[in-house]
């Protein structure tokens, strides 16, 4: 039996199966398997009817769903059960239970309901759906009644997976070696949103496929210096396989040599030792090794001994620090150095012995005064002492900087501090121990003023006189100005105590002192200055152009003049006209216009005397300024026609301070120069005067010129009479004008009518033009242009003669044998 008749045949006995459940008017739940088998009287008359159902569900999809049997009785009843997803709103006629999976009747005088259903989350399966319908006789009892039940699975609608993608892909580390693992690094993308499973690599060696390697991962032991590696990703999310994606080649790079646990042959040497040293290395490329080797001292390398295995002893002194390092080479580079532990050369000297040590200075010591120290020193075996150490400690701070000074200067001294002294002595192979001095507490000094004197820019009342004090205290302390008194000629000015006069109290002939008196808190000191004589104050002039000068007004600056002892001043001036004095502008305070043009350069000298010194000259050039020209031109010609010439003129441009212009013409196809311009526009012309002075300074205008349809020759006819003459006639409809007559381009007549006669002198095509002339123009597009083709008479053409030929022909036999003749005759000359 086949697969679907036994579906149906099942279907068929569960439709059929009943049980006695009771029905309620007003709905009933949990009815939906089994129906109501109180109502079976007409038994197998009605089907249930579901609608709405898609044959497969999608994922969180409302569908709207319809009840109903397949009579048409006078009452009915129904229970629908779901088993995933919920029911709602129901039709008026039905209700859904509180959990939201059954539906049912709410009235038994309906027989077709609707609700709907929203289906489950994705992923959840197939859903049972159960219905139970009741077919009712109308009269409220089980009479003629019929139930029958129904169970459909809807299947989840699956749909189709989408392969991943893999991007980004790239091996690391970016620059290995032999030591580092390769890891293919990559985005994994998948659209569905599925995670990755099964995702395969395939690494390449040299392009050859290397298949016992198939994870993300490339261990070190299979690698070697100079391969080329690449990886080729197959993307899969556990369904299907995306596209695979290969990786960029990655060269294995060298693995410079290691060396490691260097170490010397002996830890604790002396003078009498010669070092050598072990070491280990490992190149992991398997590379042979080229070793190198350097010895330092006191950290700096000893370049004597580059590549040597032994460190001599002839090399070594007591307290030297001694280390070796190596490092290899494998024939591609160079490994790091690998140094070994230092180790200090011993010897069996005795050091030398420090006492007395004391500081010698000045009583009271102040920051004045330098510090000697002094010391015995002594050596037990007799070594002669070939250096000494200085500490040098204040307030039990060492001072670097002040260490080894023997004596230490004043300079490096401040009031209150208390410094010591400690010394060591060497025998150039043992230090003895430090000895340390008594202390001397630095004393207190008073300030000093250095120098005291009066200045001032002039020394004159133009300028304030100032008081320059310079002061100095040798311990740093902050000194101040106590006093200051001013004195003029010996008497004192108690007004005066700031440390500058100002220049209304100065007059010529003063002699001025100041006494000033400085404290460091502590002590004092005081000075008087040098006399300070006020002197007689220069004049001074100040010159100032006006703010635009050309050669249309006179040049005349402003001239203020002043003297601070109130002297009565005169002006002296000069004038230079482009770098040349002009005589004729001695002491004059402006240049007039006749002397003036566009581009001179003017530079006016002026100084003033107060009857004892002249005042500094001052001198001021300035640049007479060109103005600009002004362009503009107008049409001389009456009319504007398209095709004729116009005739323009710049004539009404003008430069307001010169006299020469250049005039430049320009439209959009092409350009010209001349004051004048004769133009033969095609069209609109937008026409554009430049005009320059010789300066270089320039205007422009632009004009648009409109060009109308001017008049034509029109109606020219020409008739020949077979004789040789010729008759040319036309119209004319513009003003008066002369019409000049061209044959073949030659002008042969000018006339005033409008016809012509013409006797050509050749026969074959004659071209006849018709240019009109007027005063204004001659005209180029109103001509017009007839041809006419003049035959000329016939003539008969003579026939050539046969005894002519004849003879003709013998002669030419004749002169081609004595030719012959001669050549034959003269073949041995050559």
């Amino acid at each position: 039996m086949r697969p679907q008749v036994l579906l149906v045949t099942l279907l068929l006995l569960l439709m059929s199966q009943s049980a006695i459940v009771d029905a309620k008017k007003d709905g009933r739940f949990n009815s939906a398997s089994s129906g109501c088998g109180c109502h079976s009287g007409a038994a197998g008359s009605v089907s249930p009817v579901l609608t709405g159902l898609p044959s497969a569900y999608d994922a969180s999809t409302t569908y709207a769903l319809s009840i109903g049997m397949s009579t048409t009785p006078a009452s009915g009843g129904f229970n629908l059960q779901v088993s995933k997803g919920s029911l709602s709103n129901p039709s008026s006629a039905a209700q859904v239970s509180s959990n939201g999976v059954q539906a049912t009747h709410d009235t038994w005088t309906s027989t077709s309901w609707t609700v709907d259903w929203t289906s489950p989350s994705s992923g959840s399966g197939s859903v049972q759906f159960n219905l139970a319908v009741l077919s009712g006789n109308g009269l409220q009892n089980t009479g003629g009644d019929d139930y029958a039940t129904t169970s459909i699975s809807l299947s989840e609608a699956v749909s189709a997976n989408n392969a991943p993608t893999v991007s980004s892909l790239t091996l690391q580390p970016a620059n290995p070696t032999t030591e580092d693992a390769l890891l293919a690094t990559y985005t994994f993308s998948d659209s569905d949103g599925d995670g990755e499973a099964g995702t395969s690599f395939a690494w390449h060696l040299n392009n050859s496929l290397m298949p016992s390697h198939t994870t993300a991962t490339l261990p070190s032991s299979a690698t070697a210096k100079h391969q080329s590696w690449t990886v080729e990703v197959t993307p899969s999310d556990g369904i299907d396989a995306g596209t695979a994606v290969m990786s960029s080649p990655l060269i294995i790079a060298n693995s410079l040599p290691l060396v490691t646990n260097v170490q010397l042959s002996d830890t604790a040497p002396d003078s009498s030792t010669e070092l050598s040293f072990q070491y280990l290395s490992d190149d992991a490329d398997g590379d042979p090794i080229d070793m190198h080797v350097q010895w330092k001292l006191n950290g700096q390398v000893v370049p004597e001994l580059d590549n040597s295995t032994t460190l001599p002893a002839i090399a070594t002194r007591s307290n030297d620090v001694w280390s070796v390092e190596v490092r290899g080479h494998d024939g591609e580079g160079f490994g790091a150095w690998t140094p070994s532990p230092n180790v200090t050369i011993a010897s069996g000297n005795t050091p030398p012995v420090v006492s007395q040590v004391s500081l010698v200075a000045p009583s009271p010591t102040n920051t004045t005064s330098d510090i000697q120290v002094q010391w015995d020193e002594v050596d037990g075996d007799g070594d002669a002492i070939v250096d000494n150490e200085i500490i040098w400690t204040v307030n039990g701070q060492i001072i670097e900087a002040a260490n080894g000074m023997n004596p230490l200067p004043s300079t490096m001294t401040a009031k209150g501090e208390v410094w010591k002294a400690s010394v060591r002595a060497s025998d150039g192979i043992g230090w003895s121990t430090w000895q340390e001095s008594d202390s001397i507490t630095i004393a207190n000094v008073a300030p000093v003023i250095i120098s005291l004197q009066l200045n001032s820019s002039s020394m004159t009342a133009m300028h304030d006189l100032v008081m320059n004090l310079e002061h100095d205290d040798a311990d740093g302390d902050t000194v101040s100005i106590t006093s200051i008194r001013w004195f003029n000629q010996g008497q004192e000015y108690s007004t005066f105590t700031e440390a500058s006069l100002p220049m209304s109290a100065l007059s010529k002939g003063d002699e001025w002192t100041v006494q000033v008196i400085v404290s460091d808190g502590e002590l004092e000191a005081s000075s008087t200055s040098e006399k300070a004589t006020i002197l007689n104050a220069v004049p001074s002039v100040v010159l100032q152009w006006p703010e635009s000068s050309t050669s249309l007004s006179e040049l005349a600056p402003e001239l203020l003049a002043s003297d601070a002892d109130g002297d009565a001043v005169e002006l002296w001036t000069n004038w230079y006209k482009n770098g040349f004095r002009d005589a004729g502008l001695e002491n004059s305070t402006l240049v007039p216009i006749d002397k003036l043009a566009p581009g001179q350069t003017w530079t006016m000298h002026v100084s003033v005397w107060d009857g004892e010194a002249f005042s500094e000259g001052v001198e001021h050039t300035l640049v007479i300024a060109n103005l600009p020209p002004s362009a503009a031109f107008s049409v001389l010609s009456t009319n504007v026609w398209f095709g004729e010439e116009v005739v323009l003129s710049a004539e009404s441009s003008t430069d307001p301070d010169g006299k020469d212009l250049t005039y430049t013409w320009s439209w959009t196809t092409g350009s010209a120069s001349g004051h004048t311009l004769t133009l033969v526009p095609k069209g609109v012309v937008d026409l554009t005067l430049t005009v320059s002075d010789e300066f270089g300074a320039t205007n422009s205008t632009t004009q648009t010129l409109q060009p109308t349809v001017g008049p034509q020759v029109q109606s020219l006819m020409v008739l020949h009479d077979g004789n040789g003459r010729v008759d040319l006639s036309w119209s004319w409809n513009g003003d008066e004008a002369a019409f000049n007559i061209l044959r073949g381009g030659q002008m042969i007549a000018t006339v005033n009518d409008t016809s012509f006669t013409d006797n050509p002198p050749m026969s074959g095509l004659n071209e006849y033009t018709i240019q009109p002339v007027d005063q204004d123009r001659i005209y180029l597009n109103a001509m017009d242009t007839i041809s006419l083709s003049i035959e000329p008479p016939a003539v008969e053409t003579p026939e050539a003669s046969a005894t002519g030929g004849f003879g003709l022909g013998i002669l030419l036999l004749l002169g081609s044998i004595v030719l012959l003749q001669r050549n034959l005759s003269r073949g041995g000359e050559r």
